[in-house]
C-alpha cells in the first residue's frame, strides 16, 4: 500500500478542527499520516489538535507549531517532513468523506502525477450540493494546463492527490502578503512543472464549508483590491513563462484576462494611472489573441470605462451621469 501524507494548515479554526480531524480518522484507506501545521493560531486550535493526537495515539500524527506566515508557508512546512509518496491538502475547517483517500489512491496509475476528485459544497444550515468535475478521465500535462486556465476545474489544492516528487520549494515561493488566490498560483506552478498525466474522477473526495464568517475568502470578497488582482494575473503569466509555455496558451490567457477584467468593471473608477495602463495592456492582449465578437464587446466597454475614468467621470455615480450628459449631450 502506498502512503498518503495529509497536510492540514490550521489557523484559528477551533470551532471546526475537531470535525475535520475526526473525518480523517474515519477513512477507509488506512495507510496515511497526518501532518498538522498550526500557523500561529491565537485561539485554542493547537490544544484541540494535541487532544486529537492523544485520543488517536495509534495514528501517525505530527504537529508543527510555528509563527504565523500564511497558509502557503504552512503547506510548504508540512511537505518538508512528509513521508508519503502522495500528498493531499485539507483545510482545517473542512472535512473528508470516509472514502476520500480510497477513491483517490485507487485511481493512481503509472505515469500519473495528480488525481483530482469532485467535492461537496456544505452550508451552515447542514445542506450540501455535489459539485462534479467538468472533465473525467486521463489528460496529458498540456491538456491539464488548458483545463486549469479556462477555469474548468477547482483551483484550490484540496480534493487532489499529488505525487510528492512534484512539490518543490518553488511551488510555495510567494510573498507573505499574497493571502488570497495563492492556491491558484500554486496549482498552476505545479501544472507547469510536472510533465506527466492527470486523472479526473467523478467521486466526491472533499467537503468544502462555504461562506464561513471571517474566512480568508469572505474577508477578501469584502475588501476588493484592484492592484492586488493585477498582481495575481502577473503571477499566473510568470508561472507559464517559467516553463516556457506562455506562447502556447495565449488564447487561454486572453480568456483569463477578460474574465478578470470584466469582473473588475465597477472597480475601474478607483484605478490609478499605473493600473489603468496595466488594464489597457490586458485588453490589448485579449483583442490580439481572442478577437471574438463577445470579447470585442466586453473590451470596448472596458475601454469606455477607462476613458471615463481618464475624464474623471464615474459612470456608476448619479452625479457623474449629470456631468456626462452636460459634456456630451
Amino acid at each position: 500500500m502506498q502512503m498518503i501524507s495529509i497536510i492540514i494548515p490550521v489557523y484559528n479554526v477551533a470551532a471546526y478542527i475537531e470535525r475535520c480531524l475526526q473525518s480523517i480518522a474515519k477513512q477507509t484507506y488506512t495507510q496515511y499520516e497526518i501532518i498538522i501545521v498550526d500557523d500561529g493560531s491565537t485561539d485554542n486550535s493547537y490544544d484541540k489538535c494535541l487532544a486529537f493526537k492523544d485520543q488517536y495515539f495509534q495514528l501517525d500524527i505530527s504537529i508543527i507549531r510555528k509563527l504565523n506566515e500564511g497558509v502557503t508557508a504552512a503547506r510548504r512546512d508540512g511537505v518538508k517532513i512528509a513521508k508519503g509518496e502522495w500528498i493531499t491538502f485539507v483545510d482545517g475547517d473542512d472535512t473528508l468523506p470516509e472514502t476520500a483517500l480510497e477513491f483517490l489512491i485507487s485511481s493512481v496509475d503509472t505515469g500519473v502525477n495528480i488525481v483530482i476528485g469532485a467535492h461537496n459544497l456544505e452550508y451552515d444550515d447542514g445542506t450540501s450540493d455535489f459539485c462534479p468535475n467538468k472533465n473525467i478521465g486521463r489528460f496529458n500535462s498540456i491538456s491539464y494546463i488548458s483545463i486549469f486556465l479556462l477555469y474548468n476545474m477547482e483551483g484550490a489544492p484540496w480534493a487532489k492527490l499529488f505525487r510528492r516528487d512534484i512539490l518543490n520549494d518553488t511551488i510555495f515561493d510567494l510573498p507573505r502578503d499574497i493571502k488570497n488566490k495563492e492556491d491558484i498560483i500554486m496549482n498552476l506552478r505545479i501544472a507547469v512543472l510536472q510533465r506527466q498525466d492527470v486523472i479526473f474522477i467523478d467521486k466526491p473526495v472533499y467537503n468544502y464549508l462555504t461562506n464561513r464568517p471571517n474566512s480568508a475568502l469572505t474577508l477578501y470578497l469584502n475588501t476588493f483590491d484592484l492592484g492586488y488582482e493585477i498582481r495575481i494575473l502577473d503571477y499566473l503569466a510568470s508561472a507559464l513563462k517559467s516553463g516556457g509555455l506562455f506562447i502556447f496558451f495565449q488564447k487561454e490567457i486572453a480568456i483569463v484576462y477578460l474574465m478578470h477584467i470584466w469582473g473588475w468593471k465597477r472597480k475601474l473608477r478607483h484605478a490609478s494611472k499605473e493600473q489603468m495602463l496595466n488594464i489597457k495592456f490586458f485588453c490589448d492582449f485579449v483583442l490580439l489573441n481572442n478577437a471574438s465578437i463577445f470579447s470585442l464587446f466586453k473590451v470596448s466597454i472596458v475601454y469606455l470605462l477607462l476613458l471615463l475614468k481618464y475624464l474623471n467621470i464615474d459612470i456608476f455615480s448619479p452625479q457623474s451621469l449629470v456631468r456626462l450628459k452636460g459634456k456630451f449631450f
